[in-house]
């Protein structure tokens, strides 16, 4: 059977979010391409785009590269003029994925993160807005507000206090006390483990809230985030999945530098040399079309070792049966990451 035949009979058998989906698109991983056909790419591609909105943070935990890195006293903002540069250029798209505020900061610690939801809602208005957040500057008013600005999805992640040892009930202690405090009931959606999940009810407002606690102890939960949080790098697991951040997420950096994933950031030594570009130099379309975010593409498209920094990755593994199968249709060569 010819090859063009394969592609179309694969790109029929999988789905929207699959990596065969993603290999089939046109110049996903060319490096020369018109205005258009990077606009066309990005649109048909990238479904979760990822602000960071300020570097503070207020927590080091052991599992996050801030344990590392001084978060507390670097107080920079992501440009509010940058901001909406990147919002316009998603409005000419008219995007309709998810826009994220997390990253390594705390969202909620900085006033102007109501700024960016009601900038964002008014620009994108079919965009599912996002925050990741640590609960510790929310309140009852707080969340209201948000809700009243459009927020679609605020994602809370709760952790026990130092020294208190994970297990379930003190989890549902912990995120009972924090209910108290907003005022906010919940009820239990899903629990393992070292996970559980639960759903808080916000009556009319139509902006989901959720809050999920992991057990971040060894070979439990956790993400060695590019080789840089040596004590969760399991060395005798080689991740050999491919990754469809590179293909589906477009994440920036309080700084305005874009990164490959969520798991790298450009503040950390080891991870400068990954940096793809820096969205006030060029557009969101240029980055995501061009080397060196097309030779990451490319690297991390196939069933097989893969290198540093994402050798010992665990993070969304990409098993389906369909993907393995098909991926082997379009035989792309090894790239080596930049």
């Amino acid at each position: 059977m010819a090859r063009p035949l394969l592609q179309m009979l694969a790109r029929k058998l999988s789905g929207n979010n699959s990596l065969v989906r993603c290999l089939a698109e046109p110049g996903v991983f060319a490096g020369d391409l018109s205005p258009a056909e990077k606009r066309r790419l990005f649109q048909s591609l990238v479904n979760y785009v990822e602000f960071e909105p300020h570097a503070f943070c207020n927590r080091t935990r052991a599992f996050c590269p801030n344990s590392a890195l001084d978060r507390k006293n670097n107080l920079q903002v992501f440009d509010r003029a940058l901001h909406r540069k990147v919002l316009n250029e998603l409005l000419e798209i008219d995007y309709a994925g998810t826009v994220a505020y997390s990253r390594y900061c705390e969202p909620m610690a900085r006033e102007e993160i109501f700024d960016y939801v009601a900038e964002a809602r008014g620009l994108l208005p079919r965009a599912c807005l996002k925050i990741v957040s640590n609960g510790d500057y929310l309140s009852h008013e707080k969340i209201s507000r948000l809700a009243s600005l459009g927020l679609d999805y605020l994602a809370i992640s709760v952790y026990l206090p130092e020294g208190v040892a994970w297990s379930r009930q003190a989890v549902l202690e912990q995120i009972g006390k924090f209910s108290k405090r907003v005022n906010m009931d919940f009820r239990l959606r899903r629990k393992s483990g070292s996970s559980v999940f639960v759903d808080f009810l916000t009556g009319p407002s139509r902006m989901t809230i959720d809050a999920r606690c992991h057990d971040f102890a060894p070979g439990k939960q956790g993400f060695d985030r590019g080789m840089s949080v040596g004590w969760l790098q399991e060395d005798r697991f080689v991740r050999k999945d491919p990754c469809l951040f590179v293909f589906r997420n477009f994440t920036m950096d309080y700084n305005g530098n874009v990164m490959p994933c969520c798991n790298l950031r450009s503040d950390h030594p080891r991870h400068a040399p990954y940096v793809l570009g820096n969205v006030a130099a060029e557009t969101i379309f240029d980055i995501y079309a061009r080397p060196p975010f097309t030779t990451w593409r490319r690297a991390l498209s196939g069933f097989g070792p893969k290198p540093a920094p994402c050798r010992h990755c665990k993070d969304a593994p990409l098993r389906g049966v369909a993907d393995r199968l098909l991926t082997g249709v379009w035989g792309l060569p090894p790239a080596r990451l930049p």
